[in-house]
C-alpha cells in the first residue's frame, strides 16, 4: 500500500536499472495510471526488454544529462 500510494501520487517515475521484478512491476503500474516513465541506468546486452518501448524515454548511463535536461523541460512545461 505504502509504494502505491507514492506511486499515485508521482507525476514521474524512474527505473533505476539494473533493478528487480517488483521494479518492472512498479513502473508498468505507473505507466497505466498515466504517469511519465523513464528508464535509466544499464542495459547489460541480452536483458534488453521490448517492453521498455512504453516508457517515455530510456536513457544508458552516460546519459544523464540528457535525461536531467528531458525531466527540466517537462517540469517548465507544467509550471506554465
Amino acid at each position: 500500500k505504502e509504494d502505491r500510494k507514492w506511486l499515485d501520487w508521482s507525476d514521474c517515475v524512474i527505473m533505476l536499472m539494473p533493478c528487480g521484478r517488483s521494479s518492472h512491476l512498479e513502473a508498468g503500474y505507473a505507466k497505466g495510471q498515466g504517469k511519465l516513465l523513464y528508464i535509466y541506468g544499464v542495459f547489460p546486452r541480452g536483458e534488453f526488454d521490448v517492453m521498455y518501448g512504453f516508457a517515455n524515454g530510456l536513457y544508458r548511463s552516460e546519459q544523464i544529462d540528457e535525461m536531467v535536461s528531458v525531466l527540466l523541460q517537462r517540469q517548465a512545461v507544467l509550471e506554465r
